[in-house]
């Protein structure tokens, strides 16, 4: 997935999985994508309206993944990370993952 580093407002380093670094990335239009980087290449796990919904869904696609970033205030109750809007998202998701192997 392409994003044009003029709509990017935050990248960082949320965790791993093995020794691949684990990427969230934030865009200024408010949508958030959990990002692996295997071989130098970028492979989108989770996004979602919310950076709780991008990781959720990233840790269902990447269940080995480990966040080493926690953001506090920023904490959903799993509980609440059900419904239509998480389906779309996973939705969403799979088809970005589904263009990215193709």
């Amino acid at each position: 997935m392409q994003i044009p580093a003029a709509q990017v407002k935050y990248k960082k380093k949320i965790g791993h999985i093995g020794d691949s670094p684990v990427w969230e990335v934030g865009t200024k239009g408010g949508f958030h994508l959990v990002m692996a980087q295997h071989s130098g290449k970028l492979e989108t796990l989770g996004v979602g309206p919310h950076r709780a919904v991008a990781r959720h869904l990233a840790k269902k696609n990447a269940p080995t993944m480990v966040i080493t970033e926690l953001s506090k205030s920023e904490h959903v109750e799993e509980q609440f990370l059900v419904g239509p809007i998480m389906d779309k998202y996973e939705d969403v998701t799979n088809r970005i993952r589904k263009n990215e192997q193709e």
